[in-house]
């Protein structure tokens, strides 16, 4: 990957674009002109320069050097418009995604909220806010990068969408902020980088129709292009990386080797430049370069950009399409009888993983003297680039002695010695428990006396410090399918009668542990010495070549060569698409044909190393446009993950947890991929009650609200309990350095008593009186705990609903006392200014309380105190209090 400081995209976008000093060019997206004057620069008199903004500060930019420059024109049209403006043949096209510098400099983009490029199309966020609906706000948040958690996106969506039932509207982006700012306990742990830039930036992107016209861009740049000719894309976002990557998928061909034994209908799937619609094209596109992005110190949310060259170029007619005499697999997979193993390949084959293949084929004696032949040719090679005077750095990146290194490093993997002294390496080396005194400090929150479960024992790191930290009556239990963990776990059990270990999946917590659990840990992924075990098949490391098996418990279920034997292609791309996020369609299908064609080919795979010298030709065919994919540890994890149920697994252990825990018990989940930490948002989200702001903005609407939190609806058997995120945790650089496995992070999740017990949340008016009496029984028991206010909120507005506005004062003094733990916020007194109805006087008296407190009011205070005030007839009292709000601030 090349790194480059910002200042230096615009050169390399203008020199990779330019491919002679008298064409037509085209810059699709002129800003502040930066790479428009340099693409000038580098052009004869003939050549000429096209450029496109909607913004009109970049085009009264552009206009000035328009008037300088006869060799340049600029349009005020989007550039989806570039095929009804440009009729001639182009030589490039530069498009440089995103506002413009001009642009985020200019105030009037959010204040008040606009978003609109052009000011002269569409309508501003601010309308588009007053009559758009929640699940296509939600939808714009999840679309377009600013959220990927869809329950928390439907919450944001909502309290956004309240100020229109409330009657208020969106006046510039701090008014944005202000909602994110009460609805931030919900997310700051799991989500610290959401703020308002990525909100808005989404609307943005969805009131300009970005992604339409850059689709629509990127057709009419390839119909306009020279044969040959290059569009240069610098993407920003992940949504603007999607459709350029999805692009090049539709217009890509496949090499012959990808063709020779798929139907047509299968390769048109693949490859939809071969369909019906593709045949008409004489074009195919492909990438010139590695994309390019910006260093890591040069990194940020403004300057994640990657570069990708595309070129235009002729199709490859002589391909035989017409392979429907080839072998259909999806039959094939119910096959019993497997194809026979191939014969042993030639010695010339290039394939690490065919080389590793063949090592229990060949004895030392041969491997040695293999060696000894690459070696020479090694020496042989430098010795005539020396004569040819090149450098010692030139001899390193001449292919011919790249290819013999690599065939030299595999065949020494395989000698004995080699072996030998890898298995000595890992048997001597220690697990290391990631995160380990931060999570075990977590987990025994509620003190030493407890029981407390391991469900991932391993190797017992985790497990010998919780019985370290517990008193002679705490105890520990710990699941393991591992049958070497179980076996260790064994010998603890036999010297520690705290101790208990089951040799059965953490999905089974439910089933065998039944008792009250002050703590559980779960330690997700595959531990150190199932990785070190070659036997074990987990990992992709060709030192540690093994039989291709994947399974936690090897007793049970079928190895990952037998069941690829079984799987289907489209059933192969699913399980991929599972756990990868990274790869654009159609690629998981195009990974699970490769995967599956070579075992037709060349019989099943015996060995770990033969599926990840296949991956690693296939990463390396992507390098292009995923530099730095590790295909051979994505698809391994996702079949792993497969056959051992891990998804299903831990939703059953998620789920039990929240039945045993103890009130305050601590769920400590520490994950490694997205998948899991993607499952674990999930049921947090299920599983969590509304903040105070959110409950009280939709006291008015509790079917709303109940959509927002499941749990208010489901009927859950933990009854008055919810659960909520205490803290979140991740490996120091110190111990990132220590244990390069130990990337991760850590949930911490807290089983705590609902602020609004059960018989709160009855919609019907009829149990209004109920829920009132339930609150002075709370309370006088003191109940209302934590910094949680949402209660108290919700009684004060169904005060008003019933008015019985005595109720909410009372309610209100008793919050003011100082022996109690809560704090009156804004919201508080809004619901019992609103609850005192007509009893303007008495909702006046109500400031100098707030003042007191150093409670500030604000629009709805305002609002609520002007229609007390006109239901009582106090116009001039109400007319002065405004006055005095607005002297003090708070504008109306």
């Amino acid at each position: 990957m090349c790194g480059m400081a910002e200042d230096e995209l615009t050169r390399v976008a203008v020199e990779s674009v330019c491919t002679g000093p008298d064409k037509l060019y085209v810059d699709c997206t002129f800003g502040s002109g930066g790479q428009s004057s340099q693409l000038l620069a580098q052009l004869s008199d003939k050549g000429r320069v096209v450029a496109f903004d909607v913004d009109p500060g970049s085009v009264a930019k552009g206009r000035q050097l328009e008037g300088n420059d006869r060799r340049f024109q600029i349009f005020q049209k989007h550039f989806g418009d570039l095929g009804q403006v440009v009729n001639e043949p182009i030589a490039g096209v530069l498009l440089d995604l995103g506002p413009s510098p001009l642009q985020l400099q200019d105030e009037t983009l959010g204040n008040p909220l606009d978003l609109r490029l052009s000011i002269e199309e569409g309508a501003p966020a601010c309308e588009w806010l007053s009559r758009t609906t929640v699940l296509e706000l939600s939808g714009v948040l999840q679309s377009f990068d600013a959220l990927h958690d869809p329950l928390l996106s439907d919450r944001i969506a909502a309290a956004l969408l309240q100020r229109k039932e409330d009657q208020l509207s969106y006046t510039s982006v701090s008014s944005i902020a202000e909602i994110l700012a009460l609805l931030r306990p919900d997310f700051a742990e799991e989500h610290p980088n959401l703020n308002v830039q990525r909100l808005t930036r989404a609307m943005r992107v969805f009131l300009n129709k970005e992604v339409p016209q850059l689709e629509q861009v990127l057709q009419t740049a390839f119909e306009r292009l020279d044969m040959h000719g290059r569009c240069v894309v610098v993407t920003r976002h992940a949504w603007e990386l999607a459709v350029v990557r999805q692009f090049l998928r539709g217009h890509e061909e496949p090499d012959a080797e990808a063709a020779r034994d798929l139907s047509s209908a299968r390769l048109a799937e693949l490859y939809p430049l071969l369909g019906s619609e593709g045949q008409q094209k004489d074009y195919a596109v492909r990438q010139v370069s590695r994309s390019i992005k910006p260093s890591n110190e040069d990194l940020s949310e403004e300057k994640d950009w990657m570069l990708h060259v595309l070129e235009k170029v002729p199709r490859d007619r002589s391909m035989r399409l017409a392979s429907d005499v080839g072998q259909d697999r999806s039959n094939l997979a119910l096959d019993a009888s497997p194809p026979s193993p191939p014969p042993l390949l030639p010695m010339h084959v290039n394939t690490i993983g065919d080389l590793l293949s063949r090592a229990a084929a060949l004895p030392q004696e041969d491997l040695d003297a293999e060696k000894d032949e690459l070696s020479r040719s090694i020496a042989a090679r430098k010795a005539h680039l020396k004569e040819l005077g090149c450098a010692l750095s030139q001899q390193k990146k001449d292919p011919e002695i790249l290819g013999l290194v690599k065939r030299l490093r595999a065949l020494y993997c395989l000698g004995e010695k080699y072996q030998e002294k890898v298995q000595e390496r890992c048997r001597n080396r220690c697990h290391v428990s990631v995160l380990l005194e931060e999570s075990v400090e977590e987990t025994i929150a509620l003190g030493p006396d407890k029981l407390y479960i391991d469900c991932t024992f391993g190797r017992g790191g985790h497990s010998k410090l919780l019985l370290s930290k517990l008193s002679c009556g705490g105890r520990l239990k710990a699941f393991d399918v591992d049958q070497d963990a179980v076996q260790v776990g064994r010998g603890i059990e036999a010297t520690d009668s705290r101790f208990e270990i089951f040799h059965r999946p953490f999905g089974e917590l439910g089933v065998a542990v039944t008792e009250p659990v002050a703590g559980i840990l779960l330690d997700l992924g595959v531990s150190s010495p199932q990785l070190d075990e070659n036997s074990r098949g987990f990992s992709v490391k060709s030192r540690k070549n093994g039989p291709l098996d994947l399974r936690m418990n090897q007793q049970v279920g079928e190895p990952a060569w037998k069941w690829l034997e079984t799987v289907s292609a489209p059933q192969l791309a699913e399980v991929i698409r599972s756990t990868c996020y990274r790869l654009e369609e159609p690629l998981p299908e195009r990974i699970a044909e490769a995967i599956l064609q070579r075992q037709l080919e060349r019989g099943p795979y015996t060995s770990t190393a033969q599926l990840v010298g296949l991956l690693d030709e296939i990463g390396e065919s992507l390098e292009v446009e995923h530099p730095n994919l590790r295909l051979a540890h994505i698809v391994f994890c996702s079949i792993r993950v497969y056959l051992n149920r891990e998804i299903e697994q831990l939703g059953q252990v998620l789920e039990a947890a929240f039945e045993v825990l103890e009130p305050f018990g601590r769920c400590v989940i520490i994950c490694f991929t997205r998948w899991e930490r993607a499952a674990v948002r999930r049921f947090l989200r299920e599983h969590e009650e509304p903040c105070a702001a959110l409950a009280a903005q939709f006291g008015a609407s509790p079917e709303r609200l109940a959509k927002l939190y499941p749990l208010l609806t489901s009927g859950h058997k933990t009854g008055d309990f919810a659960l909520r995120q205490a803290s979140q945790a991740r490996p120091s650089e110190a111990e990132l350095k220590r244990n390069q496995r130990a990337k991760s992070v850590a949930y911490v999740l807290e089983k705590v008593p609902r602020c609004q017990p059960s018989n709160w949340r009855k919609p019907n008016a009829r149990h209004w009186a109920e829920a009132l009496d339930h609150s002075a029984d709370l309370r006088q028991q003191n109940a209302f705990l934590g910094n949680q206010i949402v209660a108290c909120n919700v009684a004060l507005t169904e005060a008003g609903r019933s008015s019985c506005w005595q109720q909410s004062l009372s309610l209100l003094a008793w919050l003011q006392l100082r022996n109690c733990r809560l704090r009156p916020t804004v919201i508080t007194f809004n619901s019992a200014i609103t609850a005192l109805g007509s009893e303007a006087l008495k909702a006046f008296s109500l400031l100098p309380e707030m003042r007191k407190l150093a409670v500030r009011p604000d629009a709805t205070t305002c609002g609520a105190l002007a229609a007390a005030g006109a239901r009582s007839a106090l116009w001039a009292e109400t007319l002065g209090l405004i006055h005095n709000l607005r002297s003090q601030g708070s504008e109306p």
